[in-house]
């Protein structure tokens, strides 16, 4: 294979990297956090060595991460009765209790 389509190729990969890294950072921005995450952890799987991208991954993810965990807690503090009229999946009226 000649130089010139090696570099080629490179760049395609890094256009691709490049992509999947700004979509990963808009979905993030939007709140869609987990597809933003899997956008990001795309563009490091196609461009190992570009550290900017694990650097904003791994700031994310130290950001979600406690948002998350206290959006749970508030979630589980709130009654079984309300949880179902908020339309929560695990407590949707099917015949079957619920496993904890």
């Amino acid at each position: 294979m000649s130089r010139l389509a090696i570099a080629f190729l490179l760049l395609l990969a890094g256009c691709a990297g490049h992509q999947a890294y700004d979509q990963g950072r808009e979905l993030i921005r939007q709140g869609r956090i987990a597809e933003g995450f899997a956008k990001v952890d795309e563009a490091i799987r196609l461009e190992p060595q570009r550290i900017e991208y694990r650097t904003y991954l791994a700031r994310e993810r130290a950001i979600a991460v406690p948002r998350l965990v206290a959006a749970a807690e508030r979630w589980r503090s709130i009654p079984t009765a309300s949880r179902r009229a908020r339309g929560s999946p695990r407590c949707a009226p099917s015949g079957r209790t619920p496993r904890p």
